[in-house]
């Protein structure tokens, strides 16, 4: 799919992999809708891009969330693709770990995504549409004191993978892309203890390249490289050596 004249959803917009994405596809003529947590940063996005739209809203809350959806066929004369990119981040221990800080990954990371998709779906079905989750290699690989985060994203890949056969027939596609750890403000903002980069990163252009040829390809499991393809078949058998090579044993 092009997607020029396309209208888009892009959660997560105001930094990172999601100005990323936001940047390329306004670039190329995407009719973008903005969404984001911080109202600075919403603004000096518009500015950045004039012909953008921006809503503000906290993805951890269910009612202000139902919003989006509606909002964007308000304002964009078209709605073809959704992307999931918003995501928070917990390093630490699970045992004694804060439940409401453990609420909170799973309702970004998991339950946004879910509701947005299907909201997306029940207004698309029998349109030829896409969805998109920038998800994580993390979702094969358990990394030490990732867990939390990890179980999100597990969920995550796993929900998106079975709905894709759900609404193939709808016209509807699902890509799910699996980046590494990526240079952005993630291990700065993740909740919990504050994490050590890991060993290797790449940048977040290269992801946002990635998704902008699996939405023109119409990919459905993207990698970066074909050492991360490596690291996910092999990471639930030996996800000891792959911490080693992260760099957190």
């Amino acid at each position: 799919m092009k997607v020029e004249g396309r209208g888009v959803i892009i959660t997560g917009a105001t930094s990172g992999i999601g100005y990323e994405i936001t940047k390329m596809l306004y670039n190329k003529g995407a009719r973008i809708l903005a969404i984001g947590r911080n109202e600075s940063a919403l603004e000096g996005l518009k500015k950045e891009f004039p012909n953008l739209k921006v809503l503000r809203v906290d993805l951890a809350d269910r009612k202000a969330r139902k919003i989006i959806i509606p909002y964007a066929l308000e304002v964009l004369e078209d709605l073809s693709i959704l992307i999931n990119n918003a995501g928070v981040g917990y390093f630490g221990k699970t045992l004694g770990s804060n439940p409401e800080i453990l609420d909170r990954v799973m309702e970004v990371n998991f339950w946004a995504p879910l509701d947005l998709s299907l909201s997306f779906a029940n207004i698309k079905s029998g349109q030829k549409s896409i969805i998109v989750n920038i998800i994580s290699l993390i979702a094969f690989v358990p990394l030490p004191k990732w867990n939390i985060y990890a179980v999100s994203k597990s969920a995550e890949r796993v929900f998106f993978i079975s709905l894709r056969e759900e609404l193939r027939k709808y016209g509807i596609k699902v890509i799910n892309l699996y980046p590494p750890a990526v240079k952005t403000p993630f291990f700065e903002n993740s909740l919990g203890e504050k994490p050590k980069p890991v060993g290797f990163m790449v940048d977040p252009q290269k992801v946002a390249s990635k998704v902008l040829n699996a939405i023109e390809r119409e990919k459905e499991e993207v990698f970066l490289s074909f050492r991360d393809f490596i690291i996910a078949k092999i990471g639930s058998l030996f996800s000891p050596t792959i911490s080693k090579l992260y760099g957190f044993r």
